[in-house]
């Protein structure tokens, strides 16, 4: 005798052959049909996280918001390599820039002063404000040009505090506030030393000496003649 396969529903059984099924069939049948409503549920649920999962392991730098120090060890092999052009960064000779040309003051319909009160957020406040900024700074911002040995930018400073934030990226930091006060002084102590061009290992060595015999520990400061030495000479 063939049977009839399983289905979700009753469709395609009548009302007649449903009747006459024995009981313990029609417990049975709905059991399973129970079961596998269930089962798919099941089936679509991981089918949607392993889609899920798949979207994650597939991501990288090229195509989300990760940086590149999430790659996995083969991402740096599947990047098409470019060829270079012979030219330098940045923007080109002759290029025209987008800089916003100021407005003549002969324009202006009118010129007037501006003082913010305190806790004022309108765009002319914060105008203001920059400004006063800037006037106070303004020595300092062009000291470069009449003082011989002054950078103009900060370039020396963000170099020196480049191998501090790789660490820091590289070994996710330290655990505890005695660690990060370990780091921030010997970062301190080897960033002074090498800009002074002094040896790294032999200061370390006689601060431990001296910790160890009780002595004060050696002096960071440039000494006299290699300070006299970098002073800029005055005109």
């Amino acid at each position: 005798m063939q049977t009839k396969p399983l289905a979700l529903n009753l469709e395609g059984v009548s009302e007649e052959d449903w009747q006459d099924t024995r009981a313990s069939v029609k417990q049975l049948l709905l059991a399973l049909m129970a079961e596998v409503a269930e089962l798919k549920g099941r089936v679509s649920r991981l089918e949607e996280e392993n889609h899920c999962l798949r979207e994650q392991l597939a991501g990288n730098s090229g195509n989300s918001s990760l940086p590149p120090s999430s790659d996995g060890p083969g991402a740096m092999a599947e990047r098409v390599k470019k060829h270079p052009s012979g030219r330098k960064r940045g923007a080109q000779k002759g290029r025209r820039g987008h800089k916003r040309k100021l407005y003549l003051l002969e324009r202006c319909a009118q010129v007037m002063d501006h003082h913010p009160e305190r806790g004022e957020k309108t765009a002319r406040a914060k105008t203001a404000r920059t400004s006063q900024a800037l006037l106070k700074m303004e020595a300092a911002l062009w000291l470069f040009v009449t003082q011989e040995g002054v950078e103009p930018t900060n370039n020396a400073a963000e170099r020196a505090i480049r191998p501090a934030v790789i660490w820091r990226r590289i070994s996710f930091g330290s655990q505890s506030a005695t660690g990060s006060e370990f780091v921030a002084r010997m970062l301190s102590v080897v960033t002074t030393l090498r800009q002074q061009d002094r040896d790294v290992l032999a200061y370390l060595t006689e601060a431990c000496q001296a910790a160890r015999q009780g002595k004060a520990a050696p002096s960071l400061l440039p000494r006299v003649a290699e300070a006299e030495d970098r002073l800029p000479i005055a005109a």
